[in-house]
């Protein structure tokens, strides 16, 4: 009995899910075959990039910081710091409006340990967090985190490896302190929404395996990238899962330990990176000795990607007191881009997609997740580096967590709808201005929440 009820809630969640995906992807696709041919003309190139190594208005070009960071770059000490502040507000919908904000702060250095101590293909990542202020996602219900910059709050020591290159690069080998979400499941269209649900990593990978961390968690793994061609790589690594205390604030990132109890997670991922249309430039020389030049056109590139995971570490199940151990799942994701102007590259457009499933439904909160969308750079005239997104995120909730919600009271899940309109104002090569729009359906898959609709903005400096 308890099996055929799994089975009809899958087969209601199904129904509904593939009516909106089909009707997500059939309209996500219509506007980007139609929207190509409108704008294939461009016409004189961009103006070069500033001279300023980063490019801040109120430092000098040539000297202080900029000068002092170009030196270290040269000696294989390459700092990076990374800053996003987001600030949203509910004003219709939801379980009560409000507004607030939240920062991120990522910062630390990569050594290149062949220029500093002659290690060969070596080199060391180190990397710290600190974050303030809070999300609006509870007040909305939804489990689709509006603010992409929410992570673990406080500050912590993240990131802390070694890598070695070998056989030219195709082979890379990583050991240390690492996040799955770090290197697993990552396209970069995601890293460009301010929303969570796929920032930079689908959510649902998060929900359906406490071993699958992101931004800000890290514990110790070991990971190994091949490269057998040029565009193509598979990669495997083993990450210690320590779900138990991988929260708590006050470790601040430096619990280093191993405790009996501790489980693993194995992440497996296959990719193709192809770029379509590329040319090389030519020239000629025309019967009248003019020297006729073909221009050279980077082409089309794409990212298709597929993975799974396992992880021995146990999850308790939603009905009932028992755990599960043995979980796994899988994701496909990809990118393209369809079009690209010949005499200015940066005008482009690019489609973009994903699904994850994890058909354990007595542990998994959403057993399925469909999200994709457009982007769209250089769509106003003398705007070269702005870009338009509009996305969608749909989460398909398990049987056994909406029975969990029903029993105590709170009403059944479903399926629940994210859409996101947003643009990246360009401001430097390091700073950009995100001005966003949200739209909440069903949050949290629930009937008896009202949709929702989020505005707010985000900023964002990378270095």
């Amino acid at each position: 009995m308890k099996l055929q009820k799994v089975l009809q809630n899958l087969k209601i969640q199904a129904n509904l899910f593939s009516g909106i995906v089909l009707r997500g992807t059939a309209a996500t696709l219509f506007f980007a075959i139609s929207a190509v041919p409108a704008f294939a003309v461009s016409s004189s190139p961009p103006p070069p990039p500033p001279d300023s190594y980063l490019d801040l208005p109120f430092l000098p070009q040539e000297s202080g910081l900029n000068k002092t960071m170009k030196t270290l770059d040269d000696h294989g000490v390459k700092p990076f710091v990374k800053y996003w502040g987001d600030f949203l507000a509910n004003p219709v919908g939801g379980k009560s409006q409000t507004a607030d904000w939240f920062q991120l702060l990522v910062f630390g250095m990569r050594l290149d340990l062949e220029r500093l101590v002659g290690w060969k293909g070596g080199e060391f990542t180190i990397s710290g967090i600190d974050t303030g202020g809070d999300d609006i996602e509870r007040n909305i219900g939804t489990n689709f985190t509006p603010a992409q910059a929410v992570t673990l709050r406080g500050a912590a020591l993240f990131l802390l490896y070694f890598t070695q290159h070998l056989a030219d690069d195709k082979i890379e080998l990583m050991l240390g302190r690492m996040s799955a979400g770090s290197i697993y499941a990552r396209l970069p269209m995601m890293g460009l929404a301010v929303s969570g649900a796929v920032n930079g990593n689908p959510l649902s990978l998060l929900y359906n395996a406490s071993g699958y961390h992101a931004t800000g968690r890290a514990n110790w793994a070991a990971n190994i990238k091949v490269k057998p061609t040029e565009d193509t790589y598979i990669q495997s690594g083993i990450f210690q899962s320590t779900t138990d205390r991988m929260d708590k604030y006050y470790f601040h990132g430096v619990d280093f330990s191993f405790r009996r109890g501790d489980g693993f997670l194995l992440m497996a991922e296959a990719g193709w990176s192809p770029t379509f249309l590329k040319e090389k430039g030519s020239s000629e020389t025309s019967p009248g000795k003019s020297v006729v030049q073909n221009l050279s056109f980077d082409g089309l590139p794409g990212l298709y990607q597929f993975g799974g995971y396992y992880q021995n570490d146990a999850m308790p199940t939603f009905l009932g007191s028992s755990s599960v151990q043995n979980i796994y799942g899988f994701y496909f994701q990809a990118q393209q881009m369809l079009w690209r102007s010949r005499t200015h590259p940066n005008h482009n457009f690019t489609l973009w997609s994903g699904i994850t499933y994890s058909p354990q439904t007595e542990i998994a909160m959403m057993p399925i997740m469909a999200y994709g969308g457009v982007g769209w750079s250089g769509l106003i005239p003398a705007r070269d580096n702005d870009q338009l997104l509009l996305n969608f995120y749909i989460g398909a909730y398990s049987g056994d967590y909406s029975q969990n919600h029903i029993n105590s009271g709170q009403g059944s899940n479903t399926v629940e709808t994210t859409f996101e309109l947003s643009y990246i104002l360009q401001l430097t090569r390091q700073i950009q201005f995100q001005p966003d729009l949200q739209y909440f359906i069903q949050p949290g898959g629930s009937h008896s929440i009202p949709n929702a609709l989020v505005l707010g903005f985000q900023v964002s400096f990378v270095y």
